[in-house]
């Protein structure tokens, strides 16, 4: 077996231990994870026996949404999980649904979520992408942060970012230890770890190839979302493009020219898009006041 796959396994095997100290104000329930304090609200959720003690690991679903943001900290832009009725909430369903059941050729079980310029979303995107998959009946999800100059994804799960991606690459870390699991059911994190001077090259080498060649290969029933940096920006993406299989193309209402997202396109290669996610449409019409009629009878 690969060293990812033996890494993976044994992260999956290894038992929660007891909180320690890890920030101020805060504990850990894992390597690298941390949760709030005990709050007064969390205790009389224990004493119901949702917290499952000593670990603090509240099951999601059990908590009201305001206990949900005070429990883990999720970023409330993790639409699907902080409001998972919502429209928005529901496009990403149907996403999921067009990946798992394509219309031609295989399922596309390595995702690059990319976008031509910074700030259009991609992140999030790539985050809401990988939560949907994961809430599934059977389907697993590695997300992991190829964005190494600017890591975001640990902000946006509330865990730590001081260890990742980078230091596998760089400084052949134990992936086992670099691994995170999110507070969602079947969701790991790998990170992207402290930004290192060359991530270019790191991201362009074969260790980062043979790394996703074998997280695509070992696994049947998981799938990997890659969030990547902007293709016109950064060098790398284009050599990433090549190792996965398919990628989610992000584009921002009134940001892009077309220009700008057609070279984006070239360079990733028309046959590996699999889509496009337009974001930042905020008009109402009325498909959204049926949905949102439909929802309430429903």
């Amino acid at each position: 077996m690969g060293k990812i796959y033996d890494a993976l396994e044994k992260f999956n095997r290894e038992k929660v231990k007891r909180p320690v100290a890890d920030t101020p104000g805060r504990v850990a329930d894992a390597p690298g994870r941390a949760v709030p304090e005990v709050s007064a609200e969390i205790e009389v959720a224990e004493e119901m026996g949702i917290v499952d003690a000593p670990g603090r690991n509240i099951e999601i679903e059990s908590l009201p949404l305001a206990d949900q943001y005070a429990a883990y900290g999720l970023d409330e832009r993790l639409i699907t999980v902080t409001d998972p009725q919502s429209l928005a909430a529901e496009q990403f369903k149907m996403l999921r649904s067009r990946i798992l059941h394509p219309r031609n050729g295989s399922i596309p079980r390595t995702i690059m979520v990319a976008s031509a310029m910074e700030e259009e979303g991609k992140s999030l995107i790539a985050a809401n992408l990988a939560i949907s998959i994961a809430q599934g009946i059977q389907e697993h999800v590695l997300l992991v942060d190829c964005d190494i100059r600017r890591p975001g994804q640990h902000l946006l799960f509330n865990v730590s970012g001081e260890h990742g991606l980078s230091d596998y690459l760089a400084h052949d870390a134990p992936l086992e230890n670099l691994f995170i699991k999110t507070d969602i059911s079947k969701l790991t994190l790998l990170p992207g770890g402290m930004p290192p001077p060359n991530p270019s090259e790191l991201l362009s080498s074969e260790k980062m190839g043979r790394f996703i060649e074998e997280v695509k290969n070992r696994y049947h029933d998981r799938f990997v979302v890659f969030d990547t940096t902007p293709v016109q920006i950064t060098a790398e993406v284009s050599v990433l493009a090549k190792s996965v299989d398919g990628i989610l193309m992000v584009v921002r209402r009134g940001k892009i020219d077309r220009d700008i997202i057609k070279r984006s396109v070239s360079v990733l290669g028309r046959d590996k898009i699999i889509g496009v996610a337009f974001n930042g449409f905020t008009h109402f019409s009325r498909e959204y006041e049926y949905y949102r009629s439909y929802k309430y009878r429903g």
